[in-house]
């Protein structure tokens, strides 16, 4: 299932999506280093997307604010 973006009609791919799911994992069981890893080899696409919903920008910032 491909995630829609606040823009409509743009979407995101299948593998963009699972990237997405498996960091909000990792930072959900505090697996920082993988997640950083995770987030490095994500596209823009996706990055962009996790940037414009807040409920994937709260991900974001626990990550950005992990000392690891």
């Amino acid at each position: 299932m491909n995630l829609e973006t606040h823009l409509g009609a743009k979407t995101i791919s299948d593998e963009d999506t699972r990237m997405i799911e498996n960091l909000v994992n990792l930072i959900s069981t505090h697996s920082y280093r993988d997640a950083k890893k995770l987030f490095n080899e994500m596209s823009p696409e996706a990055i962009h997307y996790m940037r414009s919903d807040s409920k994937y920008l709260h991900y974001l910032r626990r990550l950005s604010c992990s000392a690891f």
